[in-house]
């Protein structure tokens, strides 16, 4: 009878901190419902992507939470489809990362909104396949968050496009597994402050991330943070300068978790350095 009910505390001390093997720096809400699809950017227009939004495919809208504090700051939509899959990035390069995109497996195609205010501005189609789930960020170092990729887990590749002209410009391979879900907005999460080109992935079933500086297919650290059916973003979430702190919105309460993180230092809770390939073993 004390064994379970110890082992309840320690359950419950974990579901408070977010997950296992690290303690959370920062929970949010009941804000978003089951079904809605996270994003992360800079929809305020005042240079730090520390805001977050949802896709609701169910009424095709977004929603916006500008210094992610559980209150909806602005609503788009109807702008999009059921099933579309959603990006945030800055697609007309004007120096700030508050537009928004989706990709549209049904027809292969790419929707884009600059500004986030419910018109469709550009479209690429085809590029990609059916089963891609996409990912924005700045994959050629040009210093503009406008470029688009894909993660194809039936290949366990990545494709990149540089300025989403529809063309494949770029791929690695074998990173990741099939069921990773990859942190849909590229970020530095080495800390340099250059560019905004590594990519990372959640893995559920073992509530690891994997995170691969440059996006050149090596793994440069992991770490255990989150449950099973956490949906992962990324961004400046503590406002210190550089994009590389992560958070995931769990649908099942409704709330938001974040972690801060410097990955070019080793943090309590944390293991990192694995060797290239370390991801798939």
């Amino acid at each position: 009878m004390r064994w379970i009910l110890f082992t309840g505390f320690i359950i419950s001390i974990l579901l408070f901190l977010g997950g296992s093997s690290g303690q959370s720096d920062d929970v949010v809400g009941p804000w978003a419902i089951r079904g809605d699809q996270p994003i992360a950017g800079d929809f305020n227009g005042d240079m730090v992507k520390d805001d977050v939004g949802v896709f609701r495919p169910s009424e095709r809208n977004w929603y916006f939470d500008y210094f992610r504090d559980g209150t909806t700051d602005r609503k788009i939509g109807p702008w999009g489809n059921r099933g579309d899959l959603p990006i945030a990035g800055d697609f007309d390069s004007d120096g700030s990362a508050n537009d928004i995109a989706v990709f549209r497996p049904s027809d292969r195609g790419w929707y884009f909104d600059y500004d986030a205010n419910g018109d469709t501005n550009k479209v690429i189609k085809p590029w990609g396949l059916q089963d891609d789930l996409p990912i924005a960020g700045d994959f050629d170092n040009d210093g503009y968050y406008d470029d688009v990729g894909v993660f194809r887990p039936s290949e366990t590749k990545w494709y990149f496009d540089f300025d989403a002209t529809g063309n494949t410009d770029k791929e690695i391979a074998h990173w990741g597994w099939s069921g990773d879900l990859p942190i849909p907005n590229a970020a530095d999460f080495e800390g340099f402050g250059d560019y905004d080109n590594d990519i990372g992935v959640f893995r559920p079933s073992v509530k690891h991330w994997f995170f691969d500086f440059n996006a050149n297919g090596n793994t440069d650290h992991d770490f255990i943070w989150g449950w099973p059916g956490d949906l992962p973003i990324a961004g400046d979430f503590d406002r210190d300068g550089w994009s590389n702190d992560i958070g995931v919105f769990r649908p099942s309460e409704r709330k938001w978790y974040y972690k801060y993180l410097y990955l070019g230092k080793s943090l309590p809770g944390m293991t990192g350095g694995m060797s290239p390939g370390y991801i798939n073993s």
